[in-house]
């Protein structure tokens, strides 16, 4: 930890690396510019349990907030790099503590803890055993080659792990001769 507060470009330079590690999951959320804004969380006088300070201009749009919690140095202080959704809240000026104003007459509202709501995305397991993929009861045109915005996930992950677990017969026969044959 240094003795100084990083500088404005410091800070964001800092979220930006921050941001890396979740940005798969604002993709996979469809929202890939997220509003992510890392913060330190710590004990507010005055109040029971922990909060996070955020500016007016933080807080003041349609759009949740996502967080990672970070020191006063702007590391990450969670071994797992949890990700915490902040929903909107447009009562936010009325309904959580406020800081003393600053020098330059800003505000930090504070948002207690127990309102993050940890961000997890699931991902199906993607069977590799013959048999259950054969068990699936989906309809399935064997000789028919569709565009590539069709291509279903299961058709990305088996060309993608080389393993014949597409419902489509002719893409696991591709896959399978490419498995004879070297990259």
């Amino acid at each position: 930890m240094s003795d100084k507060k990083p500088t404005p470009l410091e800070r964001k330079e800092r979220t930006a690396i921050l941001r890396q590690l979740h940005q798969p999951i604002f993709d996979a959320l469809q929202i890939p510019d997220a509003k992510f804004i890392p913060k330190m969380v710590h004990h507010l006088k005055g109040h029971e349990g922990l909060y996070a300070g955020f500016f007016e201009s933080e807080l003041d749009h349609q759009d949740d907030v996502y967080t990672e919690m970070v020191s006063m140095d702007m590391e990450s202080e969670d071994p797992d790099r949890k990700l915490f959704r902040i929903r909107c809240n447009p009562h936010f000026k009325d309904e959580y503590p406020i800081s003393d104003p600053m020098p330059n007459g800003s505000v930090r509202y504070y948002v207690p803890f127990d309102e993050f709501e940890e961000v997890k995305i699931t991902t199906p397991k993607i069977s590799t055993k013959r048999e259950e993929v054969d068990k699936l009861d989906i309809p399935n045109d064997p000789d028919k080659d569709l565009p590539m915005d069709q291509m279903t996930m299961r058709d990305y992950a088996a060309i993608h792990m080389r393993e014949p677990v597409s419902l489509k017969p002719w893409l696991n026969d591709v896959i399978k001769e490419a498995n004879l044959k070297p990259f």
